[in-house]
């Protein structure tokens, strides 16, 4: 099969392999189906041997190059040169498998037998054994050692030159002068007009060239840059010998044009340096975990590759969003450059903003000339020295998620060649990224599980310390108390000491079984209509003593019309209790205290404000998690589990509210919310409803006679639901499953349906097409059903009505509003069960 030439470089492609291979999320050794499958999804030649040489993995690509299939050469030594080039491969893997990158240009033969000339790109592989990864490139035969007579022979390209000594004349052939760029016969015929073609970079070498030959009648050779006349420069192999004596005495020599054979070198040159610096490149990703570090790296290459004066890579501010508005400069490599401020690359803006919109290069040879940049634009590029620029994009997960520049403070453009560099370095630049943020992710997770650890430490000693202090108190008392010892006024001391320890210990252990109930999702609410002021009142006069022992008043301001929330009256006051009780704890006795009961709209807001020693910044995200203290140490001033405003965030959730806390910092004091629904019963305004009452509220519609079957998996929910429609006069039987209620069924008449749509096994919709499916099937009347969900968008109802329920309403929904809509089902379905 025709080999197939790459004319790109090999380390972009063995890179996009060993990159991901050598990944600090990927530390554990791949599996031989692992790397051939990786092997594969690479378009390129690639060969994996061992230490022996033998291949293991051997690419489809290169099946192509040499002809020789997979099956021909797997378990075999690889079918490349023999001889002394043999050695060098070996030596050369030895090298590799001791952890350097090698790229080496060999001579091979295809499995047809046509010659190829090669460049292998080799880096060691992690794996359960030694293996090494090897690009294999084809190359174009440059011999750079030809007879140029023999060339001139065979292709009539040498130039020949004669240089008359004694007379000074030079004579050109109409070959030589084409190669400077002179139209025949019009070269001057000068020495001087011969060194005044040749570039000032090399026109001292080749002088010393010809002087040599004059003075030793050596022959000469040497390659020099000529400039023609249009200012392009070309390369040029001259040759010249000395003949003759004295007035006789002449130069003779030729002129080869071997500027593309000098670009086919300096191809090679880049293409080797490029592979050189792209291992190294790789096996930075794979050892440092430090971003900066690799990123400063990742702008030295693209550098270097692309000839660059500066190099620059730009992050989002936002590392999270999926489509970031902006980013700023990460990483900047500039030597000799002033030092430039942050700059902010807006989206849609600048070479950057329109990388960032399309996700494509972005390349301009001239910022000044370009007409897509306007004055606004050209103008700071121009204060910050850039002329040309290339813009590529680091795509992380499919998205842009960075950007690679490189500037030219003059105008000299990036090529073709130049952006396919870059693009393989941003690749690199997002595997670092990638691999940074799975270690920052991994430290978080470190950093989470130690503090948790920590908080448990410090939790166990604080109780420790919490129980073992009244216990003391409790236990010298009752030994003094059995001594008989005491006075009547010090037994009477002794047994208050005694009770109140005694309701300490009972607090911090109700304590502990609210937060283990919280957490198993056990804790239960009685939830009924009630009012907060009473609750507020009474939560007030619970802690009236504390405040007094301190000295302190508690300021209450409370509002009567509030308005009725739907609540646990118990957990409502432990809620503001517990508010309360941390506001005294906190607050010196020259401080003051307050709490407020308002309506905020359809809220229900109790804040309570101290003028205590308040919060610190950095602790108030975090005063609601369980078992916090701001100080933890044996010195601590005040007492506690932390636990009490754990308690108050997670039962002001259970009832559909919020808790928060403000401080404006130290000894400022703070202020802590708690919000809660407000229960809609009616439409009157400042209506109080009855607290627990015992009787139905006869605001609510009527349902006597009728009997609902509600079904929810959550106990909560399908406990309001019920205590709802008994308060409006319904006989409710309740379910927890699509199965229960379809036994519920069997044994009742059923008059409404109301039922939950996202359940564990069997889901709303699969119940009300279960019932449906046995309507038709017995001919019974149609059940009214009523689809009660927190799925509320529009597909949603649809849905629920195509399933078959005849209405459908998203939680929260208010009592009156349930009511009704039950109502009104039995009132369209006369018919009903």
């Amino acid at each position: 099969m025709p080999g197939r030439a790459y004319h790109s470089t090999p380390m972009r492609w063995l890179d996009a392999v060993l990159s991901r291979i050598g990944a600090p999320s990927r530390r554990t050794a791949l599996s031989p189906d692992d790397l051939a499958a990786l092997v594969d999804a690479a378009p390129l030649p690639i060969v994996v041997v061992d230490a022996a040489g033998v291949v293991r993995v051997w690419s489809a690509a290169l099946e192509a190059l040499l002809g020789w299939r997979a099956d021909e050469v797997v378990g075999r030594p690889a079918p490349l040169p023999a001889g002394d080039r043999a050695s060098e491969l070996r030596a050369a893997l030895e090298r590799v498998l001791a952890g350097e990158s090698v790229v080496l240009d060999v001579s091979a033969t295809r499995r047809d037998g046509r010659p190829v000339e090669l460049t292998v790109a080799l880096a060691p592989l992690r794996a359960a054994t030694p293996l090494a990864a090897a690009v294999v490139t084809e190359r174009p035969a440059v011999n750079a050692h030809d007879d140029p007579v023999r060339l001139a022979l065979e292709a009539g390209q040498l130039g020949v030159w004669e240089w008359d000594i004694a007379a000074g004349r030079v004579r050109w052939s109409p070959r030589l002068e084409a190669i400077h760029g002179l139209a025949p016969g019009t070269f001057r015929g000068t020495v001087e007009a011969f060194h005044a073609d040749i570039h000032p970079d090399d026109r001292a070498s080749v002088l010393a060239a010809i002087a040599q030959t004059l003075e030793c009648r050596s022959d000469h050779r040497v390659e020099y840059r000529i400039v023609l006349p249009d200012g392009s420069v070309r390369w040029v192999e001259g040759r010249g010998q000395l003949v003759g004596d004295g007035a006789e005495r002449r130069m003779l020599g030729v002129c080869l044009d071997v500027t593309e054979r000098k670009g086919a070198e300096r191809e090679l040159d880049d293409r080797r340096r490029e592979a050189e610096v792209v291992a190294e490149l790789t096996r930075s990703i794979s050892e440092s975990l430090d971003l900066d570090t690799v990123l400063q790296r990742v702008c030295a290459a693209a550098r270097e590759l692309t000839g660059g004066d500066t190099a620059t890579i730009a992050l989002p501010e936002d590392v999270g969003s999926p489509m970031p508005d902006a980013m700023t400069v990460r990483s900047r490599v500039a030597p000799g450059a002033p030092e430039q401020p942050v700059r902010r690359i807006e989206r849609g803006h600048g070479v950057g903003g329109r990388v960032m919109e399309t996700g494509r290069p972005f390349r301009t040879d001239n910022y000044r000339t370009d007409p897509r940049f306007t004055k606004e634009y050209v103008e700071p590029a121009g204060e910050a020295g850039t002329v040309a620029a290339l813009v590529v994009p680091i795509r992380i997960d499919g998205r842009v998620g960075g950007l690679l520049y490189v500037t030219n403070r003059t105008a000299r453009p990036f090529s073709d060649r130049d952006e396919t560099v870059l693009l393989s370095l941003a690749d690199h630049a997002a595997v670092a990224i990638r691999n940074a943020r799975l270690l920052a992710t991994q430290q978080a997770a470190l950093g989470e599980a130690e503090r948790a650890n920590r908080a448990k430490d410090e939790f166990l000693a604080t109780l420790s310390h919490e129980l073992r202090t009244p216990l003391t108190a409790m236990l010298g008392w009752v030994r003094m108390l059995r001594s008989g010892r005491l006075t009547g006024d010090q037994s009477q001391s002794a047994l208050e000491v005694i009770e109140r320890n005694t309701r300490l210990q009972a607090q911090l252990i109700n304590d502990l079984l609210d937060v283990s109930r919280i957490v198993a999702g056990k804790l239960q609410l009685d939830l009924r209509p009630l009012e907060l002021v009473s609750v507020v009142e009474e939560a007030v006069a619970s802690v009236k003593s504390d405040a007094d022992a301190k000295g302190l008043v508690i300021e209450a301001s409370i509002n009567p019309s509030a308005g009725p929330v739907l609540g646990d009256r118990l957990r409502l006051q432990q809620i503001v209790v517990n508010l309360l009780s941390n506001a005294l704890k906190f607050t010196p006795a020259d401080g003051r205290v307050s709490v407020v009961l308002e309506r905020v709209g359809a809220t229900a807001r109790i804040q309570v404000s101290d003028t205590g020693i308040g919060i610190e910044p950095a602790l108030l995200p975090h005063v609601f998690n369980r078992f916090l203290q701001a100080d933890s140490t044996s010195s601590r001033k005040h007492g506690g589990l932390g636990l009490g405003l754990a308690i108050v965030r997670h039962l002001a959730e259970l009832h559909g509210g919020s808790a928060r806390a403000e401080s404006a910092g130290p000894d400022l004091g703070a202020t802590f919310t708690l919000e809660l629904p407000i229960l809609v019963v009616g439409s009157g305004r400042g209506e109080r409803v009855a607290v627990e009452a015992a009787g139905t509220d006869t605001r609510l519609p009527r349902l006597e006679g009728l009997r609902v079957l509600v079904v929810d998996d959550h106990d909560d929910a399908r406990e309001l639901i019920r205590t709802v429609l008994q308060q409006c006069g319904a006989d409710v039987a309740v379910a927890a499953s699509a199965d229960e209620a379809l036994d519920t069924l069997d044994r009742l008449r059923v008059d409404v349906l109301v039922s939950d749509l996202a359940m564990p096994g069997a889901d709303g919709y699969d119940l009300i097409r279960r019932i449906r499916g046995r309507e038709r099937g017995t001919g019974g009347a149609v059940l009214p059903a009523v689809a009660l969900t927190a799925y509320a968008g529009t597909v949603d109802r649809a849905r629920a009505l195509a399933a078959g329920f005849q209405a459908h309403a998203s939680k929260p929904i208010a009592p009156d509003e349930l009511a009704t809509l039950v109502q009104s089902l039995t009132r369209s379905n006369a018919g009903g069960r």
